[in-house]
């Protein structure tokens, strides 16, 4: 046990972790090893390489897919990173199993794709369905805060800061335990949440709980009138337990964005930040394309570095047009086909569709 515990603490003296909390020891990731050690060369190496992104790069995209398919798609457009969404499907609402989200993983490898980082977006999972996927050689995980029920139904709700942050502890766990250096990404979903968990040893969620009445015992209801402190309340919990803290936005919203940012890195100045566009988030009402490229600019001047996109379930655009727009213009390039559908959306007749979506292309070019 002294030369695993002598390995551990050479891991473990990275500066690499220097604002990473971790409320176990070593003895207890001795404890979940094999009896001879094993090594995950493939999600090592490509831990190593999406971290040596998030070090070097001021501005790094990444979006949604469903599947691996989707992910090649990505990939052939130039993102930098592939993001797995195993969360939700908005039609159906219920999360993937474990091995269907390895099988896609493995299919983008297979096909050789492998040479981009891939990230898990997945919901809230025990240690040892972790540990599955950072065997599959992933990069890291991404998780949010949202709540899911037990049939695999995401209710809407947040999870209470107490159990997102026992959820983050078990994937860094599970992390040490296969010694890869995992990206751990940690999202609040506050801005598109009304009702929260309730656990009443947790004071941060109850400073926020609205005097609105509920009829579930379990849940309360969060004050909508101070989302922007329950964000950096929430934000400033997960960082000590993940890489990247990330906030996400369903208006472009510079205010909230800015005090966030300020916030985390008052009290941690090298955590990464990202900033998540969610597939509801309003790309056209309140900026111009041209206002919204300003707008992913000036994230990027407050230390967002990743900027990453949910698209909406229903579009008229392959995913390859979604990714090509977004990697060569930024929020600009996929703002325009927001644009272009919001003006279709209302159409009936496939050929009055196909003549405005050709007619606002050629305007574009």
């Amino acid at each position: 046990m002294l030369r695993e515990i002598r390995n551990l603490t050479d891991f473990w003296n990275s500066e690499r972790w220097n604002e990473i909390k971790r409320p176990y020891t070593k003895e207890d990731v001795i404890k979940f090893c094999h009896s001879f050690m094993i090594d995950y060369t493939l999600a090592n190496n490509k831990a190593e390489s999406f971290w040596n992104i998030l070090t070097q790069e001021d501005q790094i995209y990444g979006m949604s897919a469903s599947n691996a398919e989707e992910g090649i798609d990505q990939a052939e457009a130039g993102m930098d990173f592939l993001c797995l969404d195993n969360t939700t499907n908005i039609l159906t609402k219920k999360t993937k199993n474990i091995p269907h989200v390895i099988n896609n993983v493995n299919k983008l490898f297979h096909k050789g794709y492998g040479s981009t980082p891939i990230v898990i977006k997945t919901k809230p999972l025990g240690f040892k369905e972790m540990t599955k996927i950072i065997q599959s050689g992933v990069a890291g995980i991404w998780c949010d805060d949202e709540n899911v029920q037990k049939n695999g139904q995401r209710t809407g709700d947040l999870l209470s800061t107490k159990s997102m942050i026992t959820q983050l502890t078990q994937v860094r766990l599970a992390a040490d335990v296969c010694r890869v250096p995992s990206i751990i990404i940690a999202s609040t979903k506050i801005n598109n949440s009304e009702m929260s968990e309730n656990c009443r040893t947790n004071l941060s969620d109850q400073k926020y709980e609205s005097t609105k009445t509920n009829n579930k015992e379990i849940h309360h209801n969060l004050d909508t009138n101070v989302t922007t402190e329950k964000a950096i309340e929430r934000g400033l919990a997960y960082a000590p337990y993940a890489d990247v803290i990330c906030l996400e936005g369903i208006v472009p919203d510079l205010e909230q964005a800015e005090k966030f940012a300020n916030a985390i890195r008052s009290k941690y100045p090298r955590k990464y930040l990202a900033y998540s566009c969610t597939s509801i988030f309003d790309w056209t009402t309140k900026l111009t394309p041209t206002e919204m490229q300003n707008f992913q600019n000036e994230l990027t001047e407050l230390g967002y570095s990743i900027h990453y996109i949910s698209p909406r379930e229903e579009t008229f655009y392959t995913m390859r047009k979604l990714a090509e727009s977004f990697c060569d213009d930024g929020f600009a390039g996929y703002a325009n086909l927001e644009e272009i559908f919001s003006k279709v959306d209302h159409q009936i007749n496939t050929i009055d569709i196909l003549k405005t979506i050709q007619d606002e292309q050629t305007t574009l070019v």
